[in-house]
């Protein structure tokens, strides 16, 4: 049963956020509603990185017809600020793609417009067999 205290509700730009802390694994459900649709979700998962607490981004996906309106740069900033309510220092993600380059330009270019700092982890080839590099984001 989910206690309605675990839910933390957001509404900005017309957009409903609910967070839910899953307790029993300690990870975060993140639902994106606008008009009563689902339009977007994300997963979170706590994560250590040289004794320090962050949020790992291990999904974070908006719908197509409302990509480029700004809701995932909100999401994103919802999602720090719920990170940090909690003591952790920030939060973290990897940027890859199994298909193509563009994805990864496109994703990287997301999270640099939101501040990130960028690392390069690797590299790992594509279901295409195309080689791609593997970065990390952090937001603190």
């Amino acid at each position: 049963m989910i206690n309605p205290l675990d839910i933390k509700w957001c509404i900005n730009k017309n957009i409903r956020i609910a967070m839910y802390l899953n307790k029993r694994h300690g990870g975060t459900y993140v639902y994106l509603r606008s008009n009563g649709e689902l339009i977007g979700t994300a997963a979170l998962q706590p994560k250590k990185i040289n004794g320090e607490k962050y949020v790992e981004i291990t999904s974070l996906y908006v719908k197509e017809p409302y990509r480029n309106r700004g809701i995932g740069s909100i999401v994103l900033k919802e999602i720090l600020q719920f990170a940090k309510e909690r003591g952790f220092k920030g939060i973290l993600g990897h940027i890859m793609h199994a298909d193509s380059l563009e994805n990864i330009k496109r994703r990287l270019n997301f999270y640099l417009k939101n501040n990130a700092e960028i690392k390069l982890k690797g590299y790992k080839k594509t279901f295409k067999g195309e080689k791609v590099p593997v970065l990390q984001f952090i937001l603190t």
